[in-house]
């Protein structure tokens, strides 16, 4: 894509994907027909991340992250972080656009992916998510275009660890 987002074509069908990874963690997302992003971080006790989302993000998940008690403050920005990441990955252009032109919601369990946007008021409409928590200290981000798909999930082990086990 001319943001240099990568797609594999196959007739009929196009194949979209979206690679994160955070520290020993990695997420893979792929879809059919529908453009797909996907975030990962890891989430660092101790750092709160107010600098960076006073400068990048919306007012009003700044409020919202400001609102958030201390203990949670961390995971907060985290989940706020990755469903941007997510969003602008699926779009294909990355942090080419800004971060505080559109806002994410940041309670547990959305499935919107947008909670208002500043360019493009039926954006809100358009887009799925599905939080993650792909590994113990991890959060994560999948947005999805469109609605009506299925999440399926596998947990990939090195053989080495599964012929040990065995």
């Amino acid at each position: 894509a001319p943001q240099g987002k990568p797609a594999l074509l196959a007739a009929p069908d196009r194949l979209e994907f979206n690679l994160s990874h955070a520290d020993w963690c990695a997420v893979l997302a792929v879809a059919q027909d529908r453009r797909v992003g996907v975030d990962v971080e890891g989430i660092r006790l101790g750092h709160s991340g107010m600098d960076v989302a006073r400068r990048f993000f919306a007012r009003a998940e700044v409020e919202t992250l400001l609102a958030a008690p201390p203990e949670e403050r961390t995971a907060t920005f985290v989940r706020c972080w990755t469903r941007k990441e997510a969003y602008v990955k699926a779009r294909g252009e990355g942090l080419s656009l800004s971060l505080q032109h559109f806002e994410v919601p940041l309670a547990t369990g959305a499935t919107r992916a947008l909670a208002a946007s500043l360019e493009d008021p039926a954006e809100v409409g358009r887009w799925s998510l599905r939080e993650l928590v792909p590994a113990p200290c991890h959060l994560g981000a999948l947005v999805v275009e469109g609605e009506g798909f299925a999440l399926r999930a596998w947990e990939w082990a090195p053989a080495e660890t599964v012929s040990a086990a065995s």
